[in-house]
């Protein structure tokens, strides 16, 4: 499914916000949420996309993205929101948030020491 444009705009400007640098895309299918998002990050930002399978992402040939971030197609299988969910669990450096946006995102950030 292609998030509506008003998606888009709003997980744009969380990642601009939050100063994002890398970002994964959790069902690319075409990769247009992965593309819209490349546009907001800084030079030496990614955007790593996964998927079941790449060929809906590949007709597109969407492998460069803009400001030279690349997206990396990994063909990660299985429930990647578990395992990232696992891995951050009871790691005390980050904050493991769900935002119910239209796209549901997922933001997994550093804490700030106060």
């Amino acid at each position: 499914m292609i998030g509506a444009p008003e998606a888009h705009e709003m997980d744009k400007a969380m990642i601009f916000a939050t100063n994002a640098k890398k970002v994964l895309d959790i069902g690319t299918f075409i990769g247009a949420s992965a593309l819209s998002w490349a546009l907001v990050l800084p030079e030496d930002g990614k955007v790593v996309s996964t998927d079941i399978n790449h060929e809906d992402l590949d007709v597109y040939n969407r492998k460069e993205l803009a400001g030279g971030t690349v997206l990396d197609a990994s063909n990660a299988r299985g429930a990647v929101i578990n395992e990232m969910n696992r891995l951050t669990a009871k790691d005390e450096r980050v904050l493991n948030i769900l935002l119910d946006t239209a796209d549901g995102i997922h933001f997994i950030v550093k804490k700030r020491n106060v």
